[in-house]
Parts: C-alpha cells; sequence; structure tokens
C-alpha cells in the first residue's frame, strides 16, 4: 500500500514493455522504488514470457506426410497379417474338410499316413486334385493382393 502513486508509472511501464529506458526514466528508476519494483516485475513477465514460449507449428505438409505414411504403414501391417493368414487358414479348412468327409478312424489315419510316405508314386496322382485346389487359393490370393496395391 503506497501513499502517493508516483507519476512516471505509466512512462516506466511503457518503456520496459518496449525495452527503451530513456536516461532520464533510468535516472528516476534507480531512486524511486516504486518504478523499481514496476520494471523489475514487467522484465520478469517478459523472461517468463521468453522461457514459456512453445515452438512453432510444424508445417502443414510435413504433418499430412507423416499422418499419410502412418496410414500406409498400418494398411501394410495389415496386409501382411491378412497375407500370413489366409494361406494358413485355407489349408486348415482343406485339412478338416478331407478329414471329415472320408471320416477316417485313428488307425486308418496313421495306417494311411504310413501307406502315403511308403508309396512316392500315389501321392503324385492322387495329389492332382490337391495340386489344383492349392493353385485355386493362390490364384484368388493374388487376385486379393492386386486389388489391395490398387487401393494405395
Amino acid at each position: 500500500m503506497k501513499p502517493t502513486p508516483c507519476g512516471f508509472e505509466a512512462a516506466v511501464t511503457a518503456a520496459a514493455g518496449s525495452e527503451a529506458l530513456t536516461p532520464a526514466l533510468r535516472d528516476h528508476v534507480s531512486g524511486c522504488h516504486s518504478c523499481r519494483e514496476i520494471l523489475d516485475v514487467v522484465q520478469a513477465m517478459q523472461r517468463l514470457a521468453m522461457q514459456t514460449a512453445s515452438p512453432p507449428a510444424p508445417p502443414y505438409r510435413g504433418v499430412w506426410l507423416r499422418a499419410e505414411y502412418a496410414r500406409r504403414q498400418q494398411r501394410r501391417a495389415r496386409r501382411e497379417l491378412v497375407q500370413a493368414i489366409v494361406p494358413a487358414a485355407a489349408t486348415a479348412v482343406f485339412v478338416s474338410g478331407l478329414l471329415i468327409w472320408k471320416r477316417p478312424s485313428l488307425h486308418d489315419l496313421v495306417r494311411g499316413s504310413i501307406d502315403l510316405v511308403a508309396s512316392v508314386p500315389s501321392l503324385f496322382t492322387g495329389g492332382v486334385t490337391l495340386a489344383v485346389l492349392l493353385g485355386f487359393v493362390m490364384l484368388t490370393f493374388v487376385l486379393m493382393e492386386d486389388s489391395w496395391s490398387r487401393d494405395r
């Protein structure tokens, strides 16, 4: 609480904000306690403003390019996941369908696998159907991949 205001307070405040103190104002500030406090507060606020100033925002183009790159990486990750799952799922469906269709007992399944390994010529004659089915699955997979590449 000060009893009488100083007449130079407005001039000191304006000069301190623009950092243009005249020699006459400097002489006055050195002798006036109220004006010295104003000058200290203004300078402290300017330092604080400089410390908390945030860096300028990145340019729009850079932000867009980074977002586009992230979207492409997500698409690539999903595509790689599908490329890993589709052949395994097709094989599992084929084998389970074959097992359900034939309904072999465990004894017949073991005997059949031993016979299959023992007779290589029967593998080639009976494997034509399997080769055609796998060819169809792979063709479907290639066509799906082609449609994904058009989406990019």
